[in-house]
């Protein structure tokens, strides 16, 4: 056992002094997140056991474990191994529950907040640790992995009292950083660990930085312009080479970039390849031109491959903030790439830009550096994300006769896309917009007009298991319905009831279930007993008393029965 483990295992054994009264154990997956090996995931079986409680989870841990089993990081996929070992090791107990009523971790919260005999294992600066915060009568117990390494255990509202987040920039934070060396073409530039690195050849130029090839093929180099290199820039940089973000496709600040005199000027990420999804999804002709043979089912997919990083990234701790398009690569192969991550939120630091199109209408008219956004704000500039690539290129606010900019619809609520497919069509804008809503599966759709009309944002993993079951859907069709057209499955029906994907994780755990059709099913017998008996009752007083008594006559019999009892024990 390492030395985090065993300071963690330390602090988890003082938690157990804690829980005497606690018969439910709530687990995030953001908690095992941060346990070092089995030995710690074997403490909180062994808990669950011995104090014979129930732990929950939802379908949302088990799209989380899957993520961790496709991560690039070795530490991350043994713990997706500790993962399933502690699934198993809780099943055999018969201790662990996967609630069908209860699909995220947000459901489960707000269900059994009131409970004191609840204990909820999170990490700090999670999801769920939002959820917490917004609740209003919280009574459950915290155990919560800190930012700083360090556990927290206490009631729900000592938690939330005592961990409220802070900006981290200090008054100095955005002095320029003078470097007397700064690099340019064919400058030498190093990591941390003393690796060098060539810069060949500049790749793109924007408003903070240049990004350049590097002699590594796999590499691109971000090298801030001299204006723009703050004390914030590099005290986030250092924060984000910790943060072990290990997934494909996802072009993480893995290492900072120092001068030749060993001054910060900005880091490295893996080179992507592909064009920015802005350019392709610019409508049906504008897909054509670079995926000849692109059907609705490579559109969903591009949807699913997003939404698993950005789900990735939110288990990480990290908000992505500036979520748009011309943030996204896509190759030959339809592989996506997130791009220019170090405008990102974490931790304190906020996300310091963005686009007035994918900011939801609480955040418009805002300073992005001078709040941090949330995990709900994130939930509603992906939702648009989602609409532009279902619709080939299309807001979702867009409209004809519109207001002059979107985000004036946006705060106006104005989704014109009818909730009934047959209804009004006239403000949307022309093309093939009315016939991809059309054809789009009412589970989706709906989801949609919810987001949009109503404001109910669902939670990324939400929209990847809507998004799965329309995949598997169309997978079902025979290839020539799918090439109809790319916006959508012509003259197809969709079913609400259609057999969920089959498990992508190797090895899936298995997890007793408590469904509701198993509580209708136990409520009818228990229905047909209490029948069976009052009639038993019935005939019983009609042998009795030779003739039929009233209907009522069983109840009376009881009630009768119940008060001698009760005067009995008086």
């Amino acid at each position: 056992m390492d030395r985090d483990a065993g300071r963690i295992l330390a602090a988890l054994q003082k938690v157990q002094e804690q829980m005497s009264k606690i018969n439910i154990i709530i687990v995030d997956f953001t908690f095992l997140v941060h346990m070092h090996g089995k030995e710690l995931l074997k403490w909180l079986a062994s808990l669950a056991s011995s104090k014979q409680c129930k732990v929950l989870v939802c379908d949302e841990f088990l799209c989380n474990y899957e993520l961790f089993q496709k991560s690039e990081s070795p530490k991350q996929r043994e713990i997706a191994v500790g993962v399933n070992y502690f699934i198993n090791m809780l099943s055999q107990n018969r201790a662990l529950v996967l609630d069908e009523r209860f699909r995220t971790i947000e459901h489960l919260i707000y269900k059994l907040q009131a409970r004191s005999d609840v204990a909820l294992f999170l990490a700090n600066n999670s999801e769920a640790d939002e959820v917490l915060r917004s609740c209003s009568c919280p009574r459950m117990m915290v155990v919560s992995y800190m930012s700083d390494g360090s556990l927290f255990c206490s009631s729900a509202i000592n938690y939330i009292n005592s961990t409220q987040q802070m900006l981290l920039l200090e008054s100095n934070d955005l002095a320029t950083v003078l470097v007397p060396d700064f690099p340019e073409i064919n400058s030498t530039v190093h990591t941390s660990d003393k690796t060098e690195y060539v810069l060949v050849k500049k790749v793109s130029s924007g408003a903070e930085g240049t990004v350049y090839i590097t002699d590594n093929p796999s590499y691109v180099c971000k090298i801030y312009h001299q204006n723009n290199l703050t004390l914030e820039k590099i005290k986030k940089l250092n924060l984000l080479e910790k943060r072990q973000v290990h997934y494909d496709g996802i072009c993480w600040p893995e290492a900072r970039i120092f001068s030749s005199r060993g001054y910060p000027v900005g880091y490295l990420m893996k080179r992507a390849n592909g064009q920015k999804m802005s350019g392709i999804f610019d409508g049906e002709e504008a897909i054509r031109e670079v995926f000849a043979n692109f059907t609705r089912m490579d559109v969903v997919n591009v949807v699913i491959s997003v939404f698993e990083k950005i789900q990735y990234l939110h288990l990480m701790g990290v908000l992505i903030g500036d979520v748009r398009p011309q943030n996204i690569l896509i190759d030959q192969s339809g592989n996506t790439y997130l791009i220019d991550l170090d405008s990102c939120q974490i931790e304190g630091y906020p996300s310091t830009v963005g686009d007035e199109d994918y900011t939801p209408f609480e955040n418009q008219g805002k300073v992005f550096s001078d709040f941090l956004r949330t995990y709900r704000n994130e939930r509603f500039s992906c939702a648009v994300l989602l609409f532009y690539i279902l619709f080939l290129g299309q807001h979702p606010y867009a409209q004809r006769n519109g207001a002059d900019t979107i985000g004036e619809e946006i705060a106006a609520h104005s989704f014109r896309y009818p909730k009934d497919k047959t209804g009004d069509y006239s403000l949307i804008p022309l093309g093939c917009y009315a016939e991809i809503w059309k054809f789009t599966p009412s589970i989706i759709s709906d989801a949609l007009y919810g987001v949009f009309k109503n404001d109910v944002r669902l939670s990324i993993c939400e929209w990847l298991q809507l998004i799965k079951k329309y995949s598997y859907f169309l997978s079902t069709l025979p290839q020539n319905d799918i090439r109809i057209h790319l916006s959508c499955s012509r003259g197809v029906a969709f079913s609400h009831n259609v057999t969920p994907p089959p498990t992508t994780s190797q090895n899936p755990p298995k997890i007793k279930r408590a469904s509701g059709s198993l509580f209708i099913v136990s409520l009818l017998i228990i229905m047909a007993l209490l029948l069976s008996g009052y009639l038993i009752l019935y005939f019983m007083l009609a042998a009795k008393l030779d003739t039929m008594p009233p209907v009522t006559a069983p109840f009376q019999e009881i009630s009768k029965a119940f008060q001698q009892f009760f005067n009995y024990w008086r």
